[in-house]
């Protein structure tokens, strides 16, 4: 387990753009994402991280406020701010942001869907860096 209170997963930027889950094929081969998923989520969980800070952007027709930087501690989302403004962000919006945990869960759950569009970039520690859904 990682001593220091925080570490931070990285500098990636999180991009969800839309939650539309119906429909065609997966990007690339039949169990090519899979696999890739897959692995990510080992090289993520394998650092044993449960205090982490991430930089996240949902991008849709919600209302989501710009650029947030999220705290994470013992698994839960417990703190973020707008980067823009330094304003916190307000408590009720935190429960609609997800760990980096269940961001993979977010991922398996439009592979098993057939999602129509699903394109997922990792970073080299495992953690999405780009989500299109």
């Amino acid at each position: 387990m990682n001593n220091s209170p925080f570490t931070v997963a990285g500098t990636g930027l999180l991009l969800i753009l839309g939650l539309s889950l119906s429909g065609c094929a997966l990007i690339g081969s039949d169990d090519g994402p899979v696999r890739d998923l897959q692995d990510a989520e080992r090289r993520w969980t394998e650092q044993n991280l449960e205090n982490y800070r991430f930089l996240y952007q949902k991008l849709c027709f919600c209302g989501f406020i710009g650029k947030v930087q999220i705290t994470v501690r013992d698994g839960e989302v417990v703190d973020g701010f707008v980067l823009e403004t330094g304003d916190p962000l307000p408590f009720d919006e935190l429960s609609y942001v997800p760990t980096i945990e269940e961001l993979f869960t977010i991922i398996a759950d439009a592979q098993q869907r057939d999602a129509h569009q699903l394109e997922v970039s990792y970073s080299g520690q495992g953690y999405p860096e780009r989500i299109i859904i």
